[in-house]
């Protein structure tokens, strides 16, 4: 996932995009996981809607920290 899909999920804010954005984190390196949250931030800040938790989701996600069952 490219830094511009995160925002754009984002952007979408639904549940579903928001678990796709989370799962990209996850499965990433450090680097790619800044530029993912980047994203979303961006699209969070660039919404100017107050008290959303996409950036919430997505810094608090330890990167490469889960193990999958």
């Amino acid at each position: 996932m490219t830094r511009q899909t995160s925002e754009a999920l984002a952007t979408v804010g639904t549940v579903a995009a928001m678990r796709l954005v989370a799962l990209a984190v996850v499965e990433a390196d450090d680097k790619q996981a800044s530029r993912l949250r980047t994203g979303v931030h961006d699209a969070v800040v660039g919404s100017g809607v107050g008290g959303r938790h996409e950036v919430l989701i997505c810094t608090d996600l330890p990167v490469g920290r889960f193990m999958h069952p």
